[in-house]
């Protein structure tokens, strides 16, 4: 069985705008959509969600790569478990004595997504 990568929407931004932006790196953009082509790299719906939400730039990208057949989001299960819902409410209730704790923003992005 290959390897298979399930990466966040901060690994998708700070690429695009940060550390490797298209015009300047299109070789691993090409290497990028081929690995999500052959199922190396997975697209999960709350990446893609999260990437149009924030309506940056590289969601047009991945809807480019979705209408060319090369791209598959993991969709959303119908019934989402319970257990999902209970771990992005975690940073509500958690208590982290030696880390700053999480900011509203973060929270709320983690609530709005536990509503879908």
């Amino acid at each position: 069985m290959s390897e298979k990568f399930l990466v966040d929407s901060n690994f998708w931004i700070t690429c695009a705008n940060e550390l490797y932006p298209q015009r300047h790196f299109p070789s691993f953009w090409a290497a990028m959509e081929t690995y999500l082509a052959d199922g190396t790299i997975l697209y999960h719906w709350s990446v893609d969600e999260e990437l149009h939400r924030k309506k940056d730039g590289i969601a047009a990208w991945f809807d480019g790569l979705a209408d060319d057949g090369k791209l598959t989001v993991i969709n959303r299960p119908r019934d989402t478990p319970e257990s999902y819902i209970e771990v992005c409410n975690w940073p509500l209730s958690c208590d982290r004595p030696h880390a700053k704790p999480y900011t509203r923003a973060a929270i709320d992005d983690v609530q709005f997504l536990s509503h879908f």
